[in-house]
């Protein structure tokens, strides 16, 4: 049953009281039209389903409206030209804002994307071993207007670059190649539907005669077919192309059209097939780069999903692997390529329940690897192969967070870069030879950022549960304990992925204005391990956003912060932890900001993007996963008559991975449930951005600036408060 209301697109004036200023607030409203899904046997009203069909003239028209008034609303926060006004972050502005580093090659020379002051398309510059000198090797203007480079792969000579080229805020892309000595495109090489950002990464033939490379079918964002069915292909450098792992090339394997069967060299000699989704884990296979060559037929099973296997390598005639099989801890094993055996391997290095293997890398003298406590203090260890035993490197300071970048597997040459929540990366070349290391000046820098006179607290505090969630705590030395803190809560907790210590220009502008930022390492995420994913996962998802209330309750009851200061963000999958924590709790926060976020999940797969999300969040065609989505769904859990926080919900328009409906239908009904707020809603709409945000450093500094004087005005800075 469907019933139809007039819709009209009205703009209302919402009052917003703060310390009995009145502020006049303008919002676009929209009005509903209901509708009914029923999923087994329990009906769901929809007031906003339409706003699911992006050629919806009224819903368009009701976003620009919203972008119209919402900038209007944040133009009006009075010094925001205060916010970042430093020496370091006007240095990173006028130097140019690096934005990616290409693998550096065997000559170790850097290629690298970089965006000068004054400019709008960043472009890719050359620094030669030794030299100073920067040089300009291709400018994207002279490609397409309005076209930026959003990935980069250089050949390990460093004498061709693969460039994938996008339109500003796109993220499918086109690929092309570019002859360094030439300094020009190869004229037969133009390779269109692909997404080398994000979802997969190309991969060159050691010998350079081509490379790897996924394609997509349908680049349709409103079609049913929307990045399923893609392939692996190789494309020669004369041109010329051959799938050589998909559905319809190897179709022994039952593919699932939504997952992307990947495909990456390891070694002069082999090639790995992987058939991935959301998981860390896939079903791998097996080949020569010479069969691959010749179209990938002869592929050989190494190892299914369920044996928990992730990053796998070769070095001489051993595969050397990760593992998390049977105590859901990462270990590192090894077993033979002609006669593997992966489920009794070698183990070289055991699992640690309490320090977690993070970050693993392969030379000619052994495995050296990370261990991590929660990933958030570090230590550095290597396995020798000489000896076959494990050796801790002592490393030049305590460090929080270690990254690990080697020149190759036949090389000893590795780099140590050490960082921490208050100070940039420090790279070190470590000689393996003398057990030393040196500070390493090879790849250029945005310049150093340190967070001085900052106290950084790692704690575990105690969830509804009783289990003991990790809370990361960066402030101003001296701070009183007074509940009078503006704080920042800032959380994830999806997919296994860890939030690791690294420093920020909005770390450094929230505490110098007098705050506290605090990052909960909830459950859904990889801190503990694999278990600690699974525990925010499907069925165990509210413990995401029950993790991060707790973390909230800390907070006040141990008077860093009051209800009243207390401020919260996520983006991305973290939307659905914001989303449920205001929607349960709406009484412990002030603000929030939600960018791109997933908000409305029962209606998340039949999105773009949507099927390779079932194997995380669940299934509406399962009865038991219909009610974890409905559970974990934000826009269903909105009450009428609710004082909720303040909110400010940013979305782009060109967003591929988490439709911008999400976001829309979750304002719509937010401001219809509650029309006269306490507290504003305002919604940020962005029609050139995508999923990962601004296209342009400026405009991330204009972002950034946007979101701190939104929430120094909510939380009542007297230098950021609207007038009346």
């Amino acid at each position: 049953m469907r019933t139809n209301y007039l819709l009209l697109l009205l703009l209302v004036i919402t009052i917003s009281c703060s310390e009995k200023k009145e502020t006049v607030i303008a919002t676009a409203e929209l009005s509903p039209i209901e509708s009914i899904q029923e999923y087994h046997g329990i009906e769901i009203k929809d007031s906003y389903e339409f706003l699911e069909n992006s050629k919806d003239s009224l819903a368009n028209l009701w976003y620009k409206e919203n972008s119209e008034l919402t900038k209007n609303v944040l133009d009006r926060i009075p010094n925001k030209e205060k916010l970042f006004d430093d020496k370091e972050s006007q240095q990173i502005i006028s130097n140019g804002y690096i934005y990616h580093y290409a693998s550096f090659t065997s000559k170790l020379d850097v290629f690298y994307i970089k965006l000068k002051e004054d400019e709008k398309i960043p472009k890719l510059f050359l620094k030669k071993k030794g030299s100073e000198e920067e040089k300009l090797i291709f400018d994207p203007n002279l490609y397409k207007e309005n076209y930026k480079i959003n990935y980069l792969k250089v050949s390990p000579s460093g004498d061709y670059v693969i460039l994938s080229l996008a339109p500003l805020g796109e993220v499918i892309s086109e690929l092309v190649v570019l002859d360094v000595n030439k300094k020009e495109i190869i004229p037969n090489i133009k390779l269109e539907n692909t997404w080398s950002t994000g979802i997969y990464e190309c991969s060159w033939l050691q010998d350079e005669t081509g490379f790897t490379y996924i394609y997509i079918p349908d680049i349709n964002k409103d079609s049913k077919n929307y990045i399923l069915d893609t392939e692996s292909r190789i494309c020669f450098l004369d041109g010329s192309l051959k799938t050589i792992f998909s559905k319809k090339n190897n179709p022994d394997f039952k593919i699932e059209s939504k997952k992307f069967p990947t495909v990456i060299t390891t070694g002069k000699k082999h090639i790995f097939g992987e058939v991935n989704s959301v998981s860390k884990f896939s079903d791998t296979y097996f080949t020569t780069i010479e069969n691959a060559k010749k179209g990938g037929k002869k592929w050989r099973p190494l190892f299914k999903r369920t044996d928990s296997i992730k990053k796998v390598f070769t070095y001489n005639s051993n595969f050397y692997f990760l593992t998390s099989k049977g105590n859901n801890i990462d270990r590192i094993c090894m077993t033979s390529i002609e006669n593997p055996d992966f489920k009794n391997p070698e183990i070289l290095i055991e699992a640690d329940t309490e320090n977690l293997i993070l970050n693993s890398k392969l030379t000619k003298d052994g495995i050296y690897f990370v261990k991590s406590r929660f990933g958030l203090t570090s230590e550095l260890f290597v396995y020798e192969f000489s000896t076959r035993k494990i050796r801790k490197i002592e490393l030049p300071h305590q460090a929080s967070k270690i990254y690990l970048k080697k020149l190759n597997s036949d090389s000893s040459d590795i780099w140590v870069s050490i960082s921490s929540w208050v100070s940039d990366a420090e790279r070190y070349f470590y000689d393996y030879k003398t057990n030393t290391f040196k500070r390493d000046e090879i790849f250029p820098t945005n310049g150093f950022i340190e967070i001085e006179n900052a106290e950084v607290k790692e704690i575990e505090i105690v969830s509804h549960d009783g289990e003991k969630v990790p809370l990361s705590l960066i402030y101003r030395k001296g701070t009183k304990l007074d509940s009078n803190n503006r704080t920042m809560l800032y959380g994830y907790g999806s997919y296994g992925s860890s939030i690791t210590p690294r420093v920020s220009t909005i770390i450094r502008e929230w505490i110098d204005n007098g705050g506290v930022y605090a990052i909960a390492h909830v459950r859904g995420g990889g801190e503990k391990g694999a278990d600690w994913h699974m525990a925010g996962q499907k069925s165990t998802k509210p413990n995401t956003w029950k993790d991060f209330i707790a973390c909230a309750e800390y907070l006040i009851d141990n008077k860093y912060t009051s209800p009243d200061k207390l401020v919260i963000k996520g983006r991305s999958a973290g939307g659905i932890l914001v989303g449920r924590a205001i929607t349960e709790r709406p009484d412990l926060f002030k603000a929030a900001v939600v960018g791109v976020g997933l908000l409305n999940t029962v209606r998340s797969e039949f999105g773009h993007n949507g099927q390779n999300n079932i194997a995380e969040f669940g299934t509406v065609k399962d009865s038991l996963e219909f009610q974890y989505l409905l559970e974990m769904d934000s826009y269903h859990h909105i009450k009428p008559k609710t004082d909720y926080p303040a909110l400010l919900v940013q979305v782009g328009m060109n967003d591929a991975r988490v439709p911008p409906w999400h976001s829309g239908k979750f304002v719509a009904q937010m401001r219809r449930l509650n029309p006269n707020p306490k507290n504003p809603v305002l919604f940020w709409v962005e029609f050139d951005e995508g999923h990962m945000g601004a296209s342009t450093s400026q405009k991330g500094w204009d972002d950034d600036t946007n979101e701190m004087a939104f929430l120094l005005w909510q939380t009542g800075h007297p230098d950021y408060q609207l007038e009346k």
